[in-house]
Order: structure tokens, then C-alpha cells, then sequence
């Protein structure tokens, strides 16, 4: 199995120009991948995306891939325009669950910052199935940085597998969504 993961910045490459289908390009340049993990994908950001939906377009330019999509920011506008910020997962393999998690944002002076989170996507691989956390964790601050990667080992011992006695988390009745 071959994943990428690749923080898109909104879809600016290093020449400062919004261009998804060369992101895109780049990205399937990397390997014939099974999943694309990507983070800052942006939906009606004016400033960022140029009021795209980023999530549509990228899924269009991938086709055969199951788009997985949530935001971690998410906001209406005054005129009543929602705004969406998050991460993104796309599978050839087929999808078996979705988790969307909000990572701790501890309020801090030091730096600007943003609610951040991971997108969990559990796919039907050959060797069964594979939890895919994508996430996005804080950069300019080590406070929130910790918190988020706190966060994140718990959501590991407590997923299913996680722990030596919680099994596979798939009974004989489909996934545990519960």
C-alpha cells in the first residue's frame, strides 16, 4: 500500500500561484498511491482559495478515489457564506468508517494559531483494516503542539486495536461505530 501526505497550503506552490491540478499533478508524480492525505484545503476563502471549493475540485481531479473531507475551521459570514478550512483524505481502497477528532487548542498569547484536528479514515486494505489518521499539528507553538500530539496517543489506546485485549474493533456485523 503507498500513501502521500502533503500539506497543499490552500493549493499555492512555491511560486506563490493557487494551482490545484498542478498540486495535484505533483502529488500522483510522488507514486501510484492507494491514499492521498492532504491538509489545508480550503472551501470559500477568498484570500486563500479565491472562493473555491477546493475539496470539489480535488476530488474531481482524482478521480476513482473516495473523497473524505472535514474542516476544522468552519465559519458563516455576515452574509451568511460559509467558510470551511480542514483536511482530506482520498481512497482507492474502499472506506469503511469516518472519525473526525478536534484536537485541544490551548488558549495561548505567544502565537496566532487555529482550531486543528484529525481526520481518521479506516479503508479495506489487503491486509485488512487500516486506521489512516490525517492531521495537521500546530507549528509555531510547542504548548499546543503537545496538547494535540497528547491528544492523539489517546485516541490510539483507546481505537480498536489500540489496546492488546480490543480486538479488531470489526464484529460480525460490520465496523464498530459505536
Amino acid at each position: 500500500m503507498k500513501l502521500v501526505s502533503w500539506n497543499i497550503q490552500c493549493g499555492k506552490g512555491c511560486d506563490g500561484v493557487v494551482d490545484l491540478p498542478r498540486i495535484v499533478a505533483d502529488a500522483t508524480a510522488l507514486g501510484d498511491a492507494d491514499v492521498f492525505c492532504f491538509q489545508e484545503v480550503s472551501d470559500n476563502f477568498g484570500s486563500l482559495d479565491g472562493g473555491a471549493d477546493q475539496s470539489a475540485v480535488i476530488a474531481t481531479l482524482l478521480p476513482g478515489y473516495r473523497p473524505v473531507f472535514y474542516p476544522a475551521v468552519e465559519t458563516v459570514d455576515h452574509q451568511g457564506q460559509q467558510h470551511r478550512f480542514g483536511n482530506m483524505t482520498l481512497s482507492r481502497l474502499p472506506v469503511l468508517q469516518v472519525a473526525n477528532h478536534l484536537l485541544p487548542w490551548p488558549r495561548t498569547t505567544a502565537v496566532r494559531s487555529m482550531r486543528r484536528h484529525a481526520l481518521e479514515t479506516t479503508v479495506l486494505s489487503a491486509f485488512g483494516p487500516l486506521r489512516i489518521t490525517n492531521t495537521h499539528l500546530e507549528y509555531h507553538c510547542a504548548e499546543q503542539r503537545d496538547a494535540q500530539i497528547g491528544r492523539l496517543l489517546e485516541l490510539q489506546r483507546h481505537a480498536p486495536g489500540g489496546r492488546p485485549d480490543a480486538g479488531d474493533g470489526f464484529g460480525r456485523h460490520g465496523p464498530d461505530i459505536g
